[in-house]
Protein backbone atom coordinates (compact mmCIF):
# COMPACT_ATOMS: atom_id res chain seq x y z
CA UNK A 1 0.00 0.00 0.00
CA UNK A 2 1.06 3.34 -0.69
CA UNK A 3 0.31 6.17 1.55
CA UNK A 4 1.33 9.77 1.54
CA UNK A 5 0.11 12.43 4.28
CA UNK A 6 0.52 16.14 2.28
CA UNK A 7 0.80 19.27 4.52
CA UNK A 8 -1.40 21.73 3.02
CA UNK A 9 -0.95 25.98 2.54
CA UNK A 10 -4.24 28.41 3.94
CA UNK A 11 -5.03 28.60 0.30
CA UNK A 12 -7.80 26.11 -0.72
CA UNK A 13 -6.41 23.31 -3.08
CA UNK A 14 -2.80 24.42 -3.40
CA UNK A 15 -1.65 20.97 -4.17
CA UNK A 16 -3.20 20.31 -7.82
CA UNK A 17 -2.33 19.02 -11.68
CA UNK A 18 1.29 17.07 -11.46
CA UNK A 19 3.75 17.62 -9.60
CA UNK A 20 7.30 15.49 -10.16
CA UNK A 21 10.40 14.49 -8.90
CA UNK A 22 13.08 12.56 -9.10
CA UNK A 23 14.72 9.69 -6.39
CA UNK A 24 17.61 7.38 -6.90
CA UNK A 25 16.27 3.96 -7.21
CA UNK A 26 18.53 0.99 -7.93
CA UNK A 27 21.47 3.64 -9.01
CA UNK A 28 19.60 5.67 -11.60
CA UNK A 29 17.61 8.98 -10.90
CA UNK A 30 13.95 8.03 -11.60
CA UNK A 31 11.28 10.37 -12.36
CA UNK A 32 8.08 10.47 -9.82
CA UNK A 33 4.82 11.86 -10.86
CA UNK A 34 1.80 12.21 -9.01
CA UNK A 35 -1.52 14.05 -10.68
CA UNK A 36 -3.86 16.08 -8.00
CA UNK A 37 -6.04 16.79 -10.55
CA UNK A 38 -8.73 14.63 -8.94
CA UNK A 39 -8.65 17.65 -5.74
CA UNK A 40 -10.52 19.41 -7.41
CA UNK A 41 -13.55 17.25 -7.82
CA UNK A 42 -14.02 15.42 -4.48
CA UNK A 43 -11.82 14.10 -2.13
CA UNK A 44 -11.83 10.05 -2.01
CA UNK A 45 -12.81 10.11 -5.69
CA UNK A 46 -10.22 7.44 -6.27
CA UNK A 47 -9.12 9.12 -9.49
CA UNK A 48 -5.95 10.57 -8.84
CA UNK A 49 -2.72 8.36 -10.41
CA UNK A 50 1.14 8.19 -9.67
CA UNK A 51 3.53 6.93 -12.44
CA UNK A 52 7.37 6.41 -11.96
CA UNK A 53 8.21 5.53 -16.06
CA UNK A 54 11.24 4.20 -15.07
CA UNK A 55 10.06 1.61 -13.33
CA UNK A 56 7.37 0.85 -15.77
CA UNK A 57 4.05 1.77 -13.74
CA UNK A 58 2.15 3.98 -15.62
CA UNK A 59 -1.31 5.90 -14.07
CA UNK A 60 -1.11 3.39 -11.30
CA UNK A 61 -4.55 4.74 -9.55
CA UNK A 62 -4.75 5.80 -6.42
CA UNK A 63 -7.29 4.15 -3.98
CA UNK A 64 -8.77 6.76 -2.08
CA UNK A 65 -7.94 10.78 -1.19
CA UNK A 66 -8.41 11.27 2.69
CA UNK A 67 -8.62 14.43 4.06
CA UNK A 68 -7.31 15.34 7.46
CA UNK A 69 -8.94 16.30 10.76
CA UNK A 70 -8.18 19.56 10.90
CA UNK A 71 -8.13 20.07 7.11
CA UNK A 72 -4.27 20.70 6.45
CA UNK A 73 -3.55 17.50 5.17
CA UNK A 74 -4.20 14.82 2.32
CA UNK A 75 -3.42 10.50 2.78
CA UNK A 76 -2.97 8.95 -0.68
CA UNK A 77 -3.53 5.22 -0.76
CA UNK A 78 -2.64 3.34 -3.25
CA UNK A 79 -2.61 -0.55 -2.58
CA UNK A 80 -0.88 -1.82 -5.81
CA UNK A 81 2.18 -0.44 -5.02
CA UNK A 82 3.52 -1.20 -1.13
CA UNK A 83 5.09 1.68 -0.05
CA UNK A 84 4.68 4.91 1.70
CA UNK A 85 5.29 9.17 1.31
CA UNK A 86 5.31 11.64 3.55
CA UNK A 87 5.77 14.93 2.59
CA UNK A 88 5.27 19.23 3.81
CA UNK A 89 4.51 21.62 1.18
CA UNK A 90 6.35 24.96 1.52
CA UNK A 91 5.41 28.40 2.71
CA UNK A 92 5.04 29.53 -1.20
CA UNK A 93 3.20 26.18 -2.10
CA UNK A 94 5.96 25.43 -4.71
CA UNK A 95 7.41 22.52 -3.49
CA UNK A 96 6.33 19.08 -1.45
CA UNK A 97 9.46 17.59 0.73
CA UNK A 98 9.67 14.41 2.46
CA UNK A 99 10.49 11.07 1.77
CA UNK A 100 9.54 8.00 -0.59
CA UNK A 101 9.18 4.35 0.78
CA UNK A 102 9.41 2.18 -1.97
CA UNK A 103 10.77 -1.14 -2.86
CA UNK A 104 12.63 -1.47 1.03
CA UNK A 105 14.36 2.19 -0.18
CA UNK A 106 13.72 5.25 1.89
CA UNK A 107 14.43 8.04 -0.59
CA UNK A 108 14.56 11.80 0.01
CA UNK A 109 11.49 13.10 -2.82
CA UNK A 110 11.45 16.45 -3.48
CA UNK A 111 7.94 17.42 -5.53
CA UNK A 112 7.03 20.20 -7.97
CA UNK A 113 4.26 21.26 -9.94
CA UNK A 114 4.91 20.12 -13.78
CA UNK A 115 6.15 17.39 -15.61
CA UNK A 116 9.66 16.37 -15.82
CA UNK A 117 10.68 15.79 -18.99
CA UNK A 118 13.74 12.88 -19.51
CA UNK A 119 14.57 10.41 -22.42
CA UNK A 120 14.72 7.15 -22.95
CA UNK A 121 18.04 5.30 -23.48
CA UNK A 122 18.49 3.51 -27.08
CA UNK A 123 17.01 0.02 -26.58
CA UNK A 124 18.73 -2.13 -29.32
CA UNK A 125 16.89 -5.70 -28.77
CA UNK A 126 14.07 -3.77 -29.97
CA UNK A 127 12.05 -6.03 -33.02
CA UNK A 128 13.19 -6.55 -36.15
CA UNK A 129 10.10 -6.07 -39.16
CA UNK A 130 8.93 -7.36 -40.72
CA UNK A 131 7.87 -10.20 -37.94
CA UNK A 132 7.82 -13.67 -39.36
CA UNK A 133 4.95 -14.63 -37.20
CA UNK A 134 1.64 -13.64 -36.21
CA UNK A 135 0.65 -11.68 -33.22
CA UNK A 136 -3.19 -11.39 -31.76
CA UNK A 137 -4.87 -9.69 -29.00
CA UNK A 138 -6.55 -12.23 -26.45
CA UNK A 139 -8.59 -12.30 -23.64
CA UNK A 140 -9.16 -15.20 -21.52
CA UNK A 141 -11.18 -15.87 -17.99
CA UNK A 142 -8.41 -15.32 -15.35
CA UNK A 143 -8.11 -17.59 -12.12
CA UNK A 144 -10.87 -15.87 -10.04
CA UNK A 145 -13.74 -14.87 -10.45
CA UNK A 146 -14.61 -11.54 -12.51
CA UNK A 147 -11.01 -11.62 -13.19
CA UNK A 148 -10.21 -11.23 -17.34
CA UNK A 149 -6.93 -11.23 -18.61
CA UNK A 150 -5.85 -9.42 -21.54
CA UNK A 151 -2.53 -10.69 -23.41
CA UNK A 152 -0.67 -11.04 -26.95
CA UNK A 153 -0.40 -14.60 -28.48
CA UNK A 154 2.56 -14.81 -30.92
CA UNK A 155 1.85 -17.78 -33.62
CA UNK A 156 4.32 -19.29 -36.07
CA UNK A 157 2.57 -18.57 -39.62
CA UNK A 158 0.97 -21.34 -41.23
CA UNK A 159 1.78 -23.85 -38.79
CA UNK A 160 -0.27 -26.25 -36.67
CA UNK A 161 -0.13 -27.98 -33.58
CA UNK A 162 2.96 -25.87 -32.65
CA UNK A 163 4.72 -25.82 -29.17
CA UNK A 164 3.45 -22.86 -26.80
CA UNK A 165 5.26 -20.93 -24.11
CA UNK A 166 3.56 -18.70 -21.18
CA UNK A 167 5.68 -16.29 -19.75
CA UNK A 168 5.26 -15.23 -15.96
CA UNK A 169 6.45 -12.00 -14.73
CA UNK A 170 7.94 -11.34 -10.96
CA UNK A 171 6.72 -9.33 -7.83
CA UNK A 172 5.19 -5.96 -8.77
CA UNK A 173 2.81 -5.15 -10.99
CA UNK A 174 3.40 -5.80 -15.02
CA UNK A 175 1.96 -5.80 -18.41
CA UNK A 176 2.67 -7.90 -21.09
CA UNK A 177 6.00 -7.40 -22.39
CA UNK A 178 7.53 -7.49 -18.68
CA UNK A 179 7.64 -3.98 -18.31
CA UNK A 180 10.19 -2.48 -16.06
CA UNK A 181 12.94 0.32 -15.65
CA UNK A 182 12.26 1.39 -19.48
CA UNK A 183 12.70 -2.42 -20.88
CA UNK A 184 9.90 -4.59 -22.21
CA UNK A 185 11.69 -8.09 -21.68
CA UNK A 186 9.14 -10.37 -22.16
CA UNK A 187 8.59 -8.85 -25.42
CA UNK A 188 12.43 -9.08 -26.44
CA UNK A 189 11.80 -13.19 -24.90
CA UNK A 190 9.00 -13.50 -26.67
CA UNK A 191 10.22 -12.51 -30.02
CA UNK A 192 13.22 -14.95 -29.64
CA UNK A 193 10.57 -17.66 -28.81
CA UNK A 194 8.74 -17.01 -31.79
CA UNK A 195 11.60 -16.90 -34.26
CA UNK A 196 12.30 -20.59 -33.20
CA UNK A 197 8.72 -21.82 -33.88
CA UNK A 198 7.20 -21.59 -30.34
CA UNK A 199 3.47 -19.97 -30.06
CA UNK A 200 4.42 -17.69 -26.69
CA UNK A 201 1.45 -15.84 -24.84
CA UNK A 202 2.49 -12.58 -22.68
CA UNK A 203 -0.48 -11.11 -20.65
CA UNK A 204 -1.40 -8.15 -18.21
CA UNK A 205 -1.42 -9.32 -14.76
CA UNK A 206 -4.63 -8.61 -12.85
CA UNK A 207 -5.31 -4.75 -12.56
CA UNK A 208 -3.02 -4.06 -15.02
CA UNK A 209 -3.31 -2.91 -18.50
CA UNK A 210 -6.27 -4.40 -20.15
CA UNK A 211 -6.67 -6.96 -17.54
CA UNK A 212 -9.08 -6.78 -14.94
CA UNK A 213 -9.78 -7.70 -11.59
CA UNK A 214 -7.72 -6.18 -8.68
CA UNK A 215 -3.53 -6.75 -7.89
CA UNK A 216 -2.95 -5.57 -4.65
CA UNK A 217 -4.64 -8.50 -2.37
CA UNK A 218 -3.76 -10.90 -5.24
CA UNK A 219 -1.68 -13.87 -2.92
CA UNK A 220 0.66 -16.19 -4.73
CA UNK A 221 -2.13 -18.67 -5.42
CA UNK A 222 -4.06 -16.01 -7.17
CA UNK A 223 -1.58 -15.23 -9.39
CA UNK A 224 -0.92 -19.07 -9.88
CA UNK A 225 -4.44 -19.49 -10.77
CA UNK A 226 -4.05 -17.33 -13.36
CA UNK A 227 -1.34 -19.01 -14.83
CA UNK A 228 -3.19 -22.23 -14.72
CA UNK A 229 -6.05 -19.96 -16.68
CA UNK A 230 -3.33 -18.87 -19.81
CA UNK A 231 -2.23 -23.24 -20.15
CA UNK A 232 -6.21 -23.52 -20.14
CA UNK A 233 -6.79 -20.80 -22.88
CA UNK A 234 -3.93 -22.28 -24.86
CA UNK A 235 -4.93 -25.79 -24.59
CA UNK A 236 -8.33 -24.37 -25.91
CA UNK A 237 -6.85 -23.49 -29.16
CA UNK A 238 -6.66 -25.92 -32.20
CA UNK A 239 -3.27 -24.10 -33.45
CA UNK A 240 -1.46 -25.24 -30.49
CA UNK A 241 0.09 -28.92 -29.00
CA UNK A 242 -1.54 -29.19 -26.08
CA UNK A 243 1.03 -31.87 -25.35
CA UNK A 244 3.97 -29.64 -25.41
CA UNK A 245 3.18 -26.32 -23.28
CA UNK A 246 5.93 -24.74 -21.26
CA UNK A 247 6.20 -22.00 -18.50
CA UNK A 248 8.64 -19.65 -17.81
CA UNK A 249 8.50 -17.71 -14.83
CA UNK A 250 10.99 -14.95 -13.70
CA UNK A 251 11.66 -14.21 -9.64
CA UNK A 252 8.34 -14.49 -7.75
CA UNK A 253 6.72 -15.71 -11.23
CA UNK A 254 9.07 -19.25 -10.45
CA UNK A 255 6.87 -19.91 -7.59
CA UNK A 256 4.13 -19.66 -9.30
CA UNK A 257 4.89 -21.21 -12.54
CA UNK A 258 6.05 -24.35 -9.79
CA UNK A 259 2.79 -24.58 -8.62
CA UNK A 260 1.38 -24.86 -11.21
CA UNK A 261 3.75 -27.65 -12.77
CA UNK A 262 2.94 -29.19 -9.54
CA UNK A 263 -1.04 -29.31 -9.67
CA UNK A 264 -0.94 -30.21 -13.43
CA UNK A 265 0.92 -33.20 -14.83
CA UNK A 266 -0.11 -32.14 -18.20
CA UNK A 267 2.69 -29.37 -18.49
CA UNK A 268 5.70 -30.09 -20.54
CA UNK A 269 8.36 -28.41 -18.65
CA UNK A 270 8.90 -25.02 -17.01
CA UNK A 271 11.81 -22.47 -17.24
CA UNK A 272 13.09 -20.84 -13.41
CA UNK A 273 14.72 -17.41 -14.15
CA UNK A 274 16.36 -16.26 -11.88
CA UNK A 275 14.06 -18.64 -9.56
CA UNK A 276 13.39 -19.46 -5.50
CA UNK A 277 14.05 -22.19 -4.04
CA UNK A 278 14.32 -21.84 -0.60
CA UNK A 279 11.68 -20.34 2.17
CA UNK A 280 11.51 -16.64 1.35
CA UNK A 281 11.79 -15.60 4.72
CA UNK A 282 15.20 -17.05 4.28
CA UNK A 283 16.04 -15.48 1.27
CA UNK A 284 14.66 -12.17 2.51
CA UNK A 285 16.85 -12.38 5.38
CA UNK A 286 19.82 -13.11 3.46
CA UNK A 287 19.11 -9.82 1.49
CA UNK A 288 18.91 -8.11 4.21
CA UNK A 289 22.57 -9.48 5.68
CA UNK A 290 24.27 -9.08 2.23
CA UNK A 291 22.43 -4.89 2.49
CA UNK A 292 23.64 -4.62 5.87
CA UNK A 293 27.49 -5.84 5.27
CA UNK A 294 29.27 -2.81 3.52
CA UNK A 295 27.38 -0.22 6.14
CA UNK A 296 29.22 -2.79 9.32
CA UNK A 297 32.66 -2.97 6.96
CA UNK A 298 32.57 1.12 7.16
CA UNK A 299 31.58 1.63 10.71
CA UNK A 300 33.48 2.22 13.89
CA UNK A 301 32.65 0.09 16.86
CA UNK A 302 29.46 1.80 18.13
CA UNK A 303 28.14 2.09 14.79
CA UNK A 304 28.41 -1.89 14.59
CA UNK A 305 26.87 -2.35 17.11
CA UNK A 306 23.68 -0.02 15.97
CA UNK A 307 24.23 -1.76 12.32
CA UNK A 308 23.99 -5.40 14.21
CA UNK A 309 20.99 -4.43 16.47
CA UNK A 310 19.14 -3.53 13.31
CA UNK A 311 19.40 -6.05 11.39
CA UNK A 312 18.66 -8.34 14.71
CA UNK A 313 15.49 -6.75 15.05
CA UNK A 314 14.59 -7.16 11.41
CA UNK A 315 15.13 -10.94 11.08
CA UNK A 316 13.38 -11.11 14.12
CA UNK A 317 10.28 -9.18 12.48
CA UNK A 318 10.65 -11.44 9.48
CA UNK A 319 10.33 -14.55 11.25
CA UNK A 320 7.52 -13.14 13.31
CA UNK A 321 5.32 -12.56 10.02
CA UNK A 322 6.49 -16.17 8.33
CA UNK A 323 5.46 -18.08 11.13
CA UNK A 324 1.98 -15.78 11.95
CA UNK A 325 -1.13 -17.67 10.14
CA UNK A 326 -2.58 -13.94 9.11
CA UNK A 327 -2.02 -10.41 9.97
CA UNK A 328 -3.97 -10.01 13.34
CA UNK A 329 -1.44 -12.96 14.76
CA UNK A 330 1.40 -11.04 13.62
CA UNK A 331 0.26 -8.10 14.60
CA UNK A 332 -0.23 -9.74 17.94
CA UNK A 333 3.27 -11.22 18.32
CA UNK A 334 4.83 -8.54 17.16
CA UNK A 335 3.77 -6.61 20.08
CA UNK A 336 5.61 -8.86 22.44
CA UNK A 337 9.48 -8.70 24.07
CA UNK A 338 12.05 -11.34 22.97
CA UNK A 339 13.81 -10.98 25.94
CA UNK A 340 16.45 -13.82 24.79
CA UNK A 341 17.68 -11.11 22.45
CA UNK A 342 17.44 -8.07 23.96
CA UNK A 343 14.60 -6.73 21.78
CA UNK A 344 11.54 -4.82 22.56
CA UNK A 345 7.92 -4.56 21.43
CA UNK A 346 8.74 -0.61 20.47
CA UNK A 347 11.47 -1.60 18.37
CA UNK A 348 9.46 -4.44 16.54
CA UNK A 349 7.14 -1.73 16.05
CA UNK A 350 9.19 0.76 14.37
CA UNK A 351 10.42 -1.76 11.84
CA UNK A 352 7.19 -3.73 10.89
CA UNK A 353 5.47 -1.55 8.39
CA UNK A 354 7.96 -2.24 6.15
CA UNK A 355 7.17 -5.57 6.11
CA UNK A 356 3.59 -5.58 6.92
CA UNK A 357 1.86 -5.06 3.50
CA UNK A 358 -0.49 -7.79 2.79
CA UNK A 359 1.49 -8.74 -0.07
CA UNK A 360 4.78 -9.06 1.40
CA UNK A 361 3.56 -10.93 3.97
CA UNK A 362 2.48 -13.58 1.68
CA UNK A 363 5.70 -13.86 0.24
CA UNK A 364 7.18 -14.29 3.19
CA UNK A 365 5.14 -17.49 4.30
CA UNK A 366 6.23 -19.01 0.90
CA UNK A 367 7.82 -22.08 0.75
CA UNK A 368 8.79 -23.30 -3.12
CA UNK A 369 10.23 -26.25 -1.66
CA UNK A 370 6.41 -27.82 -0.97
CA UNK A 371 5.59 -27.67 -4.58
CA UNK A 372 9.09 -28.36 -6.09
CA UNK A 373 8.85 -31.94 -4.48
CA UNK A 374 6.08 -32.76 -6.66
CA UNK A 375 7.36 -31.68 -9.84
CA UNK A 376 7.47 -34.49 -12.52
CA UNK A 377 8.43 -32.35 -15.73
CA UNK A 378 11.72 -31.57 -16.79
CA UNK A 379 13.26 -28.15 -15.19
CA UNK A 380 15.52 -25.40 -16.57
CA UNK A 381 17.27 -22.80 -13.87
CA UNK A 382 18.54 -19.93 -15.55
CA UNK A 383 20.43 -17.24 -12.65
CA UNK A 384 22.74 -14.69 -13.14
CA UNK A 385 25.98 -14.82 -11.56
CA UNK A 386 25.54 -11.49 -10.16
CA UNK A 387 22.45 -12.39 -8.75
CA UNK A 388 22.14 -11.29 -5.06
CA UNK A 389 18.35 -11.41 -4.73
CA UNK A 390 18.10 -15.27 -5.64
CA UNK A 391 22.22 -16.15 -5.77
CA UNK A 392 22.92 -19.08 -7.35
CA UNK A 393 25.35 -20.33 -4.86
CA UNK A 394 22.12 -20.93 -2.42
CA UNK A 395 18.99 -21.30 -4.71
CA UNK A 396 20.43 -23.71 -7.26
CA UNK A 397 21.58 -26.30 -4.57
CA UNK A 398 18.01 -25.69 -2.94
CA UNK A 399 16.38 -26.23 -5.97
CA UNK A 400 18.17 -29.39 -6.93
CA UNK A 401 17.63 -31.10 -3.34
CA UNK A 402 13.97 -29.94 -3.16
CA UNK A 403 13.14 -31.65 -6.71
CA UNK A 404 12.43 -35.56 -6.81
CA UNK A 405 15.27 -37.76 -8.03
CA UNK A 406 13.16 -39.43 -11.00
CA UNK A 407 14.06 -39.81 -14.81
CA UNK A 408 11.35 -37.71 -15.87
CA UNK A 409 12.43 -34.42 -13.52
CA UNK A 410 15.87 -33.63 -15.32
CA UNK A 411 17.89 -30.41 -13.89
CA UNK A 412 19.07 -28.60 -16.17
CA UNK A 413 21.10 -25.30 -14.51
CA UNK A 414 22.75 -22.70 -15.90
CA UNK A 415 24.58 -19.65 -14.48
CA UNK A 416 25.24 -16.46 -16.58
CA UNK A 417 28.49 -14.96 -15.65
CA UNK A 418 27.87 -10.91 -15.59
CA UNK A 419 23.83 -11.46 -15.01
CA UNK A 420 21.75 -9.51 -12.96
CA UNK A 421 18.78 -10.73 -11.34
CA UNK A 422 17.01 -8.67 -13.80
CA UNK A 423 19.05 -11.08 -16.34
CA UNK A 424 20.68 -7.89 -17.59
CA UNK A 425 24.47 -8.05 -18.66
CA UNK A 426 27.04 -5.84 -16.29
CA UNK A 427 30.66 -6.00 -17.89
CA UNK A 428 33.30 -6.47 -15.57
CA UNK A 429 34.54 -3.37 -14.13
CA UNK A 430 31.48 -1.08 -15.14
CA UNK A 431 28.36 -0.23 -12.68
CA UNK A 432 24.95 0.48 -14.76
CA UNK A 433 21.37 1.00 -13.33
CA UNK A 434 18.92 -1.40 -14.75
CA UNK A 435 17.68 1.73 -16.54
CA UNK A 436 20.46 2.94 -17.76
CA UNK A 437 21.85 -0.21 -19.53
CA UNK A 438 20.57 -0.85 -23.04
CA UNK A 439 20.50 -4.33 -22.69
CA UNK A 440 17.02 -5.68 -21.92
CA UNK A 441 17.66 -9.75 -21.49
CA UNK A 442 21.01 -10.66 -21.63
CA UNK A 443 21.69 -12.74 -25.15
CA UNK A 444 23.43 -15.50 -23.38
CA UNK A 445 20.15 -15.94 -21.13
CA UNK A 446 18.34 -15.98 -24.55
CA UNK A 447 19.72 -18.73 -25.91
CA UNK A 448 19.98 -20.76 -23.16
CA UNK A 449 16.01 -20.84 -22.90
CA UNK A 450 15.44 -21.41 -26.41
CA UNK A 451 18.24 -24.13 -26.99
CA UNK A 452 17.00 -26.00 -23.89
CA UNK A 453 13.25 -25.33 -25.18
CA UNK A 454 14.25 -26.73 -28.63
CA UNK A 455 15.69 -29.15 -27.10
CA UNK A 456 12.82 -30.99 -25.16
CA UNK A 457 10.50 -30.52 -28.70
CA UNK A 458 13.33 -31.77 -30.45
CA UNK A 459 12.95 -28.90 -33.50
CA UNK A 460 15.69 -28.33 -35.44
CA UNK A 461 17.86 -24.89 -34.33
CA UNK A 462 17.11 -21.79 -35.61
CA UNK A 463 19.90 -19.68 -37.44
Amino acid sequence: MLTGVLSRAQSKDPVKGVWSGTVNMFGSATPVLINFDPLQQAVGSRRATIDLPKMGLHSVQVDTLMQGPKDDSLRLVVSTLPGSFVGRLSADAQRLTGFLLLAGQRMPLQLQPGKLSWSTPLRPQALRLPLPYREASITFAGGSSGTQLAGTLALPKGRRSVPAVVLVSGSGPHNRHGEQFGHQPFRVLADNLARRGFAVLCYDERGVGASTGRFAPATTTDFAADVAAAVAALRANRRIDAQRIFLIGHSQGSLEVARVAAQDAGVAGIALLSGLAEPLVEVYKARLRAQMAPHLNKSDTTGRADILKTQLVCEAVLTIIAASPNEAAAVAALQQPIPAQGITPEELAYFAPTYMQPTVQDILRQDPRADLRKIRVPVLAVTGALDTDAPAATQLPALKAALPASSSTQLTTVVVPEVTHFLQTIPAGTTLSPYDNPESISPAALSAIGDWLTKQTKQPKSN
